[in-house]
């Protein structure tokens, strides 16, 4: 028998929670609160609750619910690995279109952030098999697909899903995006943009210093203003943008847009 006086604080309590463990199947409560919790921020503790009760109840009928929750809590920790594998693992699982539709946005978000855009996109399609979605999960959809599209390359495929965001009217600040995104051919990298054009001709007289040849466009945007915009090159695709981006010296800002 352990002596459990002689034990550190963090041996016992790991020894009294692996005996909990052992002796209580996980409540079914305990994956409502990590739900809870992840909510709440605390992705860690939902993935906690979550992996207890994957282990206690491998063949609960919610098992679904359980392995998107330790996904998307995997996801939200940068496990994009363990991530992809709850979640997918969740849509063999389910039979919940709701749930499904769920999983595949974690998905497309997680291939979308890793700059997966082909997988992106096909995610993001598959989470709209479902009918009974809400417009702003609809338009949030439509959007990231036209985006993804654009980044391969397909600037035309893009148009029909940019448009589906602006006839919505449910995403302000999404439908803005779409409509400067709607008849972009290509992208470009901007070093700044400016509200005067004397600032954006500064920039323009320092980056020639550094051997970088840029122009200035201009355009109106969601507050009703002329911002003046500093930029070089015409990318067809993100990768070809991307690349060209790393060789700019890095104490010049760039970002990619379309």
């Amino acid at each position: 028998m352990i002596a459990m006086r002689h034990l550190p604080k963090c041996g016992l309590l790991l020894l009294i929670a692996g005996a909990l463990a052992a002796c209580n199947p996980a409540d079914p409560k305990s994956l409502h609160q990590g739900f809870t919790d992840y909510e709440n921020k605390q992705p860690e503790k939902a993935e906690l609750a979550a992996d207890t009760y994957i282990r206690a109840n491998p063949n609960a009928g919610d098992i679904d619910q359980a392995l998107y929750l330790r996904g998307i809590s995997r996801m939200t920790r940068g496990n994009r690995t363990g991530a992809n594998e709850d979640l997918q693992a969740a849509i063999k699982k389910t039979t919940r279109a709701d749930l499904r539709s769920k999983a595949y946005r974690a998905l497309g978000d997680i291939a979308y952030d890793q700059q997966k855009w082909a997988d992106a996109a096909k995610d993001y399609q598959l989470g709209l098999d479902n009918l009974t979605l809400d417009k702003p999960t609809i338009t949030y959809f439509n959007y990231r697909i036209g985006a993804a599209l654009q980044a391969q390359g397909l600037w035309k495929d893009s148009v029909d899903w940019f448009s589906k965001v602006i006839a919505a009217r449910d995403d302000a600040a999404l439908a803005d995006r779409a409509v400067r995104r709607l008849h972009a051919t290509s992208f470009a990298l901007q070093y700044g943009a400016f509200q005067d054009r004397a600032s954006a001709q500064a920039l323009i007289t320092q980056l020639q210093t550094a051997g970088i040849v840029a122009t200035l466009s201009s355009e109106v945007r969601a507050d009703n203003k002329l911002w003046v915009l500093v930029q070089s090159g015409s990318f067809t695709t993100w990768n070809e943008a991307s690349a060209a981006r790393s060789r700019i010296p890095a104490k010049y800002p760039v970002v990619i847009v379309p």
